[in-house]
């Protein structure tokens, strides 16, 4: 309902839906590519100077920026070319606007509430789906999902053949790594995991998000992500705080959003704040009488910041500011990697059969974003979004990847091309039978070796004993073919 915005996302029901339920879409259309969001701001980052350091373009830049600020939201012009009774009727139309605001403040304002009345029901399903996947509770028959009839469905408990899956500490209890694969099956957020990051939040046993509303104008989500213990820090809960501040503006509802984390104790070794590279470099070394001697190993090592999901809980300022520091490295990275991994540009041009890209691009995750700071500010935000009101409540489909087929994720395009690919005739088969039809030998056509001679199709072993023509494996004869 209202203007120019979308209304706010029921964290529990999403579009009214059970959040457990399977048989709704409600997600929109996945960002193609999280990074790619283009800057709302045309003058750069808060703080960005587009024109380097020259004290004359900076002040011009100052001029340009507070200009622009000061156009925002001002009348265009239109209504001074407009005639007396147009102007009439067009401050009615103002009014009309006016109360409408009015309305659709009341409405969020409800919608604020219900979210807050219908968050308490829900709260118990949330604790009872924490006992399961944790293992402190045992589920009965009467709580389980039925069994599809059609397509039937097995009982997966006579799947005796696949092993069970187990916690880091061994245990086969609840469902191990269920947060850790919710997160990382949705595409925006496993943006920020990195390989190290796939070490520690197996760890993760809960996640828990409390709401408040401050009427429809503020929403304040709390993450508590537990954790068992574990080798890499000493806390068992890290917290962040999400805020979101809607603002009515000329033209729409506009949001901001906001994040402070928790301080973590990191053990020994394990801070992923920075990365050292150390790599081996041959240097030619010139012989007696100008003759080339042996090369000589030279060793480098550098530090660099090192990126982490976990870097979220250092708060927004501090975030973003890392994440400055990691986006400006990006091409020191990439000279001490592609040294360490003597990676070459022929190695990229065949980067899918090249497992030393593969090491190279995993250790690359670790310092670098691919990406400039803008566009991850903006998918920082998104991320931290998407876990509160996407992940968290719809977490079994994120967990199995149901997930981003509801969402009409391009994946689908894939299994329909797999499906059809099913659907296709078995050409060994279709030449058997229509060899049989033809009153050639019963059994399976004798194939033909793959060779462009075709003086085969004139030796009499290569008839069948009706005389038919043997078919090649792949043939099918010219008066069956589809037309």
């Amino acid at each position: 309902m209202s203007a120019g915005g979308d209304k706010p996302a029921n964290p529990f029901l999403a579009g009214g839906s059970n959040p457990f339920a399977q048989s709704s879409n409600p997600f929109g259309a996945p960002a193609a590519n999280p990074f790619g969001a283009p800057a709302a701001n045309p003058f750069g980052a808060p703080g960005a100077n587009p024109f380097g350091q020259d004290p004359a373009l900076n002040a011009l830049s100052d001029i340009f920026q507070k200009k622009f600020k000061t156009l925002m939201g001002q009348p265009s012009g239109l209504l001074d070319e407009l005639s007396g009774p147009v102007k009439r009727r067009l401050r009615a139309v103002k009014k009309l606007q006016d109360e409408y605001n009015t309305v659709d403040d009341e409405y969020l304002d409800k919608v604020s509430e219900l979210e807050l009345k219908y968050a308490e029901q829900l709260r118990p399903l949330f604790a009872k789906l924490a006992q399961i996947q944790k293992g402190e509770y045992e589920p009965t028959n009467d709580e389980l999902e039925p069994l599809n009839e059609y397509p039937p469905e097995k009982d997966p408990m006579k799947d005796k053949g696949i092993p069970m899956a187990k916690r880091p500490d061994g245990s086969e209890r609840g469902v191990p790594d269920y947060w850790a694969d919710a997160l990382g099956n949705n595409d925006l957020v496993s943006s920020f995991i990195t390989p190290n990051d796939q070490k520690i939040l197996p760890y993760m046993e809960d996640l828990i998000i409390t709401t408040q509303f401050e009427g429809a104008s503020k929403r304040t989500d709390v993450l508590e992500f537990v954790f068992s213990e574990n080798p890499f820090f000493s806390n068992d809960k890290l917290t962040l705080t999400y805020v979101t501040k809607t603002e009515r503006k000329p033209g729409g509802v506009s949001e901001q959003h906001d994040f402070t984390g928790t301080t973590i104790n990191w053990k020994e070794g394990q801070n992923p704040d920075s990365y050292l590279i150390e790599w081996t470099k041959k240097v030619k070394q010139k012989g007696k009488k100008g003759k080339k001697g042996p090369a000589k190993e030279t060793k480098h090592t550098r530090t660099f910041k090192g990126r982490s999901f976990f870097d979220f809980f250092r708060g927004k300022e501090a975030c973003i500011e890392h994440f400055k520091d990691v986006c400006s490295q990006e091409s020191d990275v990439v000279d001490a990697l592609t040294a360490k991994h003597d990676i070459k540009e022929d190695d990229m041009d065949e980067a899918e059969d090249n497992d030393k890209y593969d090491d190279y691009q995993n250790e690359k995750m670790l310092v670098s974003f691919d990406s400039d700071i803008e566009e991850v500010e903006m998918a920082m935000e998104e991320a931290l979004d998407t876990i509160a009101k996407e992940i968290y409540v719809h977490s079994y489909l994120w967990f199995t990847g149901e997930a981003d087929k509801l969402r009409g994720s391009p994946d689908m395009d894939d299994d329909d091309s797999d499906d059809e690919d099913d659907d296709d005739i078995d050409e060994d088969k279709l030449a058997e039978l229509l060899q049989q039809l033809q009153g050639g030998k019963k059994g399976k056509a004798k194939k033909s070796d793959d060779s462009d001679d075709d003086s085969g199709d004139d030796d009499p072993k290569a008839k069948g004993k009706g005389g038919g023509k043997q078919l090649k494996g792949n043939e099918v004869p010219q008066e069956c073919q589809t037309q």
